[in-house]
């Protein structure tokens, strides 16, 4: 998407989605919201990010737009989580940023990114990005962005989840090469959230395109679920595949999932006649 640098950098749509998200507690509306983000994030937006470099470095042509010198180097701002991971921040707009007690009278320098562009920063190095820390402060990690990247290629290649479910010619299987070590790594990263009842493993081929199905029986926010999970298997996931994941509860969920035993399943408790899962 190309960026006219003249004019202020704006994404009404991503905003009005993170406004609803911060006010609604419904589960269900939060999950519908965080998939708008998720999309309008990665489809549609164009975001502020605050860079350091020197003066000298920039040039400026005939028309008047800046550009970068070669060889000059160039430095973004992060941020630190307590646990020491680092964050990139991302803002909507330039009232987003100067929320930031810093930058509300400084000259500030700032790069105008696209997803794209934050994907490739941070895949191999940084914990994420976080859309407008001063306000919103909604952090993807780099399990999110991972998963979001996997979304956005197969938008673009004409791959919907709806055409997966319905329209494209899907067949489903198991691994002849099973990953062992992706697996053990889900299954340790499950057995820490409460909300993950069973995942099963198929293989899937869509138009002839192969990738690891991970069909996930749970409750609670599916953005959530679905990025922690990636990131648990993305370590370990070989380089010509991708994970794609589905819910449990839907049609093509439950007939991926109808042969085959979960190679995780909470176990449960039997307290008098009730099962309890732990």
């Amino acid at each position: 998407m190309k960026v006219d640098v003249n004019k202020p950098v704006e994404n009404p749509e991503l905003v009005k989605f993170l406004n609803e998200l911060n006010s609604t507690s419904d589960e269900n509306r939060r999950n519908d919201l965080l998939d708008h983000i998720a999309r309008e994030f990665t489809l549609n937006s164009n975001l502020l990010s605050i860079v350091k470099v020197d003066d000298e470095a920039i040039a400026q042509k005939q028309d008047g737009q800046k550009y970068l010198k070669q060889d000059s180097t160039i430095s973004f701002i992060q941020f630190k989580s307590d646990d020491d991971k680092v964050y990139f921040p991302a803002f909507t707009d330039w009232n987003e940023l100067r929320k930031g007690d810093s930058y509300k009278e400084a000259y500030v320098k700032t790069l105008i990114m696209s997803f794209d562009d934050y994907f490739a920063m941070v895949k191999d190095s940084g914990a994420g990005v976080v859309i407008n820390p001063y306000s919103h402060n909604l952090v993807f990690t780099n399990g999110n962005l991972q998963f979001m990247k996997q979304r956005k290629d197969m938008l673009e290649n004409g791959h919907t989840e709806e055409t997966v479910k319905k329209d494209t010619h899907v067949l489903i299987g198991d691994p002849k090469e099973y990953p062992e070590q992706m697996v053990k790594a889900i299954t340790d990263y499950s057995k820490t959230v409460k909300d993950i009842h069973a995942i099963w493993l198929k293989l899937m081929v869509r138009d002839e395109e192969k990738s690891y199905l991970l069909v996930v029986d749970f409750k609670g926010e599916k953005q959530k679920i679905f990025s922690g999970i990636a990131d648990a298997a993305r370590d370990y996931l070989p380089s010509n595949m991708y994970i794609d994941m589905v819910p449990y509860d839907g049609e093509f969920g439950q007939s991926a999932a109808k042969t085959g035993k979960p190679f995780y399943q909470r176990k449960r408790r039997l307290f008098g006649l009730f099962h309890i899962n732990s």
